[in-house]
């Protein structure tokens, strides 16, 4: 199961080969840097994986989250 999500902006160039690390964060008053990082750790403790793509040229950020599918 694939489940993806689009948003307007995109990942600043300096954080994105890190974009999953803890503590990464860049411009945010109030970011602390690790929503992403929880994110692929709860990802991978399902079996799944998580990847980023930045695209400049359409100023947006996507993320796509694959998971395991649960066969009955």
């Amino acid at each position: 199961m694939h489940i993806m999500f689009t948003n307007t902006g995109a990942v600043p160039v300096e954080i994105r080969e890190r974009f999953f690390e803890k503590f990464v964060t860049s411009g945010k008053i109030d970011g602390t840097g690790i929503g992403t990082y929880s994110a692929k750790l709860l990802t991978e403790a399902q079996g799944g994986s998580i990847k980023m793509q930045a695209s400049d040229a359409y100023n947006r950020t996507e993320v796509t989250v694959t998971l395991p599918r649960l066969v009955p």
